[in-house]
């Protein structure tokens, strides 16, 4: 991977420390930030394991190209990634339990039903794809903030097509001359951010599950 290419995607700068202002990175600093405050929470109340961590990983897919020049593995495809912590022979692990992408939109709800006749979020293709060939689809989230409304939303890729194939949803052009094509995604399949910690404990009962079957072995 190169470290170069991440700062770019992550710093959109010239190297120098001085960040140009850019909403779509900001997005991703507001997701963080806010996933940060939201897991402490819910830790704190005892509605997700104590055993959570966040972690930046992702290093950016803008197109509907991956460059495996730079993409190595599911981990660096997504922004971030919420690890388990473990202890293994007296060594502590993480295990990368799922996977969180931002997207966002600068389009209020009712510019989008003016074009597609109801209000829509997208999701790059291309991301929904990648969690279907490392077979993570349940494990894959996007969260979705429109900067224009201050909303927040998100949506499993297992969901996106499931709903793709029931013809419930649109693969499109998003953005007018867009080369990549998207998920045309109706608000109302998208759920509440408190969504997640259903996503979290569900996925961490399995994990230990699975760690008791192993270590029986």
């Amino acid at each position: 991977m190169s470290t170069d290419f991440k700062q770019r995607y992550w710093a959109n700068s010239n190297f120098d420390g001085f960040e140009v202002p850019n909403e779509h990175l900001g997005r991703e600093y507001l997701i963080y930030g806010l996933l940060h405050i939201k897991l402490k929470q819910w830790k704190e109340k005892g509605l997700i394991p104590d055993n959570i961590y966040l972690r930046r990983t992702g290093i950016g897919t803008l197109t509907s190209v991956i460059n495996h020049d730079y993409y190595k593995d599911v981990l660096d495809k997504y922004d971030f990634t919420i690890y388990y912590h473990y202890k293994e022979n007296g060594e502590d692990r993480y295990w990368p339990g799922l996977f969180i992408d931002t997207t966002g939109s600068s389009w209020t709800e009712e510019q989008s039903e003016q074009r597609y006749g109801e209000p829509i979020y997208a999701v790059l293709s291309t991301k929904v794809w990648v969690a279907q060939e490392f077979d993570v689809l349940g494990r894959t989230i996007f969260i979705h903030y429109n900067d224009r409304e201050d909303k927040l939303k998100l949506i499993v890729a297992l969901s996106i097509l499931n709903l793709y194939g029931q013809n419930k949803i649109r693969l499109n052009e998003y953005e007018y001359g867009a080369k990549s094509q998207y998920y045309i995604i109706p608000v109302k399949f998208w759920k509440n951010i408190t969504e997640l910690r259903v996503i979290i404990k569900g996925y961490y009962q399995s994990f230990v599950e699975y760690l008791a079957r192993v270590r029986c072995k």
